[in-house]
């Protein structure tokens, strides 16, 4: 049965959020290995992992009872034992990293520091691995927060699980390699070594996520998450899933061999990046809409519960 406390806003900040900090993380790291031979894939590429989070932000925000107390929920927080402050932290990190990395690729920013083009390169190209490394790290938590926040719910069984959040965390890394796989191809910009390794991954991942997928479920068939676990595997959107990842895989395959016959890629790489999108929400939708059989509690209970308090209460 589905749970109508969480609804579509919860699953679009579950996956945006993710599919964010990982798209950045991965485009990130093409800056940090392969320098500036990738600048417009990354400029795209970090945009889009700015808008996604944010996007995520303000459907949360949506889905609150009272969106301006919300916006201050880091600076209201007192317990970091909770995954609920450290998400709220990590994702205005996140925003803020984020943005400053998208802004070094934009000239007309950059163009005013300093009049000494060597020196500029130099300062951005410094400044870019400060904030790739720091964004990685903040884009990977995260991607981690969105799944934790539901491993720890209260009297929700289907969610007390580690197989929760390292799905959230392996599509959400499918999503953002199979999205960079895509930018990259759209921009001219792949190199066979780059393809290679993010086609790769839209074909690794996919099996690892289903694998993950097989035994979460497998370990829910028995006990209290036993009616969850057939609500999932009944559900439409478990099929569009499944959908997903074979056609991810797919796409993964195809682009792979299409660069090692130097064939544009730009098709299979669409197909993986859809495919991708669909999968993630369709993981989180199942995850989300088949933790209802012990009663949610509201949030004003799990406030209680962790400890927290508002400085301004």
């Amino acid at each position: 049965m589905l749970q109508s406390e969480w609804g579509a806003t919860v699953v679009l900040d579950l996956f945006l959020s993710g599919f964010g900090g990982c798209l950045f993380a991965a485009s990130a790291l093409l800056v940090l290995v392969a320098g500036d031979k990738h600048q417009q894939s990354a400029r795209i590429a970090s945009w889009v992992s700015f808008a996604s989070v944010l996007a995520g932000v303000l459907c949360l925000l949506a889905d609150v009872g009272q969106p301006l107390r919300a916006m201050v929920m880091p600076l209201s927080f007192s317990n970091f034992e909770s995954w609920m402050p450290r998400g709220a932290w990590s994702l205005a990190i996140a925003l803020i990293v984020f943005l400053l990395f998208a802004l070094s690729f934009e000239s007309k920013v950059t163009n005013h520091i300093g009049t000494d083009a060597a020196k500029r390169a130099r300062m951005l190209r410094s400044a870019r691995i400060g904030l790739g490394v720091v964004g990685i790290i903040a884009g990977l938590f995260v991607t981690l927060y969105t799944g934790f926040l539901l491993k720890d719910s209260v009297n929700i069984p289907f969610w007390d699980t580690l197989f929760l959040p390292a799905t959230f965390v392996c599509s959400s890394l499918a999503a953002g390699c199979g999205t960079l796989l895509l930018i990259v191809a759209l921009m001219k910009e792949g190199e066979k070594n780059v393809v290679r390794v993010l086609a790769g991954a839209s074909i690794v991942l996919p099996l690892v996520c289903g694998g993950l997928i097989a035994a979460y479920l497998s370990s829910m068939s028995t006990g209290s998450g036993a009616e969850s676990a057939a609500w999932v595997m009944e559900s439409p959107a478990f099929i569009v899933g499944a959908i997903g990842a074979a056609a991810l895989l797919a796409g993964g395959v195809i682009a792979l061999v299409f660069s090692e016959r130097s064939r544009s890629i730009v098709a299979p790489a669409a197909v993986a990046c859809i495919a991708v999108i669909a999968l993630g929400l369709a993981i989180r939708f199942c995850v989300v809409g088949a933790g209802s059989h012990e009663a949610l509690m509201s949030i004003d209970a799990f406030q209680a519960v962790d400890g927290i308090t508002y400085l301004f209460r």
